[in-house]
């Protein structure tokens, strides 16, 4: 969907670098693709990994500034950094905070992805258990009884959540 979108819009920005500037609007002025850039260049914007599959969605132009590192050499957010700085202000801080959150859930994931089942919580059984129950206990603790199965898929659920009975077709 993003390299569709991605695609689409550098059609028409090539297309804007044709019109006459009267007929464009300013964004549209700055956007225009107004010579084809190398094969190398146009698959690197068309297949830019952070933004190939969910996004962010960037046009040619901002890929080409992103690249270039003219991105943030505008006069108005040069005007809004420190001296010396490159990049604004909280840009390295959050992207530091980001990249420890997703550590941090690849451990997770890796320490005890392997106790849980996500066929479990399609059971009829699961969702008559309470909530601390579902949430908080690895599969592996749950008791055998609750789950037990016979040759059919298909289970009804007794008077008691923990007393299923298999039931034939």
């Amino acid at each position: 969907m993003v390299l569709t979108m991605k695609l689409t819009t550098f059609a028409w920005n090539v297309f804007d670098a044709r019109r006459p500037d009267a007929d464009l609007d300013p964004w549209q002025r700055q956007k225009r693709v107004a010579a084809f850039p190398g094969l190398v260049h146009f698959l690197g914007y068309a297949f830019y990994f952070p933004g190939l599959l969910v996004g962010p969605y960037l046009d040619f132009a901002e890929y080409t500034d992103l690249v270039h590192h003219s991105l943030f050499k505008s006069p108005d957010v040069l005007s809004k950094l420190p001296p010396g700085a490159a990049l604004p202000p909280g840009r390295k801080t959050a992207a530091y905070r980001r990249m420890f959150m997703g550590l941090c859930y690849l451990a997770v994931f890796a320490l005890f992805g392997s106790t849980w089942s996500w066929s479990t919580i399609f059971r009829p059984q699961f969702r008559h258990m309470p909530f601390s129950h579902r949430s908080a206990l690895p599969i592996d603790q749950y008791p055998r009884s609750l789950f037990t199965a016979s040759s059919t898929t298909k289970y009804t659920v007794s008077s008691s959540a923990a007393n299923t009975t298999p039931s034939g077709h």
